[in-house]
């Protein structure tokens, strides 16, 4: 990672690029296609006021994703997940 990657929210039109970061992460997974429940998911994800992903874009690529839920008070972390 160079001394210019920013860090932001991502953009609805980056899901190809966060498929491809998954993809690079989790090799033994097969390949998620492309399909109108997919974008559906991704469409209900991205404008839950509940959920925001954090990105850091290196180079005009997505270099590292955070997913960011809002938890109700009293609510407890289970378990945390690599992606």
């Amino acid at each position: 990672m160079n001394e210019t990657a920013i860090i932001r929210l991502i953009r609805h039109d980056e899901l190809d690029g966060l498929l491809e970061l998954y993809r690079q992460l989790h090799t033994e997974d097969s390949v998620i296609p492309p399909s109108e429940d997919l974008n559906h998911q991704w469409n209900e994800m991205f404008h839950n006021p509940k959920m925001k992903f954090v990105v850091t874009e290196d180079g005009g690529k997505l270099a590292a994703v955070s997913g960011i839920s809002a938890l109700p008070t009293g609510s407890l972390v289970i378990e945390q997940t690599k992606f």
